[in-house]
């Protein structure tokens, strides 16, 4: 597998919470038409580093932060980091949700502060570790990829994509806080008769457990839809889970 694929799949065997929160981030962007790269939004690849790195600064969750040059390829694969860490994650798929959304619409910084799953730490465009980054200095959403430390993921985004994500975003946190589902989880749903594989069916199925402790009351979907993203800047990510990426 690619380098990115591996990186995001150790990260989402470090704890179910990762994978769960980076699948539910994917499905909520899909559902408000806010990814996509194809179409001048973000890749799912870049809303996953985005549910990585929240994870990472969080002071209630701090996902411990791996070691990329693990993943470069070669003969051998690093194993048995879950049990290495010991690290593990208490708060539920809402909860992390509600941090999700509240970080990215009031306390990132945002134009400033980079995206940086290789860091895993809150350090901003004009530090010495983003020498590389491309574009650092447009008042933009940065996200550095863990690999081509050059490569600055908001080269896809829109302008007027960019704020419409963070528009989304902050509505998504308002209506978590007032006990609601998020727009674009409320549109999730399936059309009668279609087939997913068992990976992306079982995955959307824990999604929709998880949003019942929101309404609980909620009728359930009749149908699935297919946690696939759209297709990124490099055809590489299939989006059936946390471990999707890009070249």
């Amino acid at each position: 597998p690619l380098p990115n694929t591996r990186l995001l799949r150790a990260y989402a065997e470090l704890h179910p919470s990762v994978r769960v929160l980076g699948v539910l981030v994917k499905l909520w962007a899909k559902g408000e038409g806010v990814s996509g790269a194809q179409s001048g939004h973000l890749s799912p690849y870049a809303l996953t580093l985005m549910a990585i790195y929240f994870m990472q600064v969080d002071p209630a969750i701090r996902l411990p932060c791996l070691d990329v040059s693990l993943f470069h390829g070669g003969p051998c694969s690093p194993t048995g980091l879950s049990r290495r860490h010991g690290w593990c994650c208490d708060l539920g798929g809402v909860q992390l949700l509600s941090r999700f959304f509240k970080f990215f619409s009031t306390q990132f910084k945002w134009g400033s502060e980079v995206v940086s799953v290789r860091h895993g730490c809150r350090l901003l465009a004009s530090d010495c570790e983003f020498a590389q980054l491309k574009g650092k200095g447009v008042s933009r959403l940065h996200i550095q990829d863990p690999f081509l430390v050059g490569r600055n993921l908001h080269c896809v985004l829109k302008t007027a994509s960019e704020g419409k994500l963070i528009s989304r975003l902050w509505d998504a946190g308002q209506r978590l806080r007032a006990g609601e589902l998020p727009t674009g989880l409320r549109l999730v749903q399936v059309a009668e008769g279609r087939v997913y594989d068992p990976e992306s069916f079982n995955l959307i199925s824990m999604a929709w457990k998880l949003l019942d402790e929101v309404q609980p009351k909620d009728p359930p979907p009749t149908s699935v839809v297919g946690a696939g993203a759209e297709g990124d800047d490099s055809g590489a990510s299939t989006g059936s889970g946390v471990e999707d990426a890009e070249a």
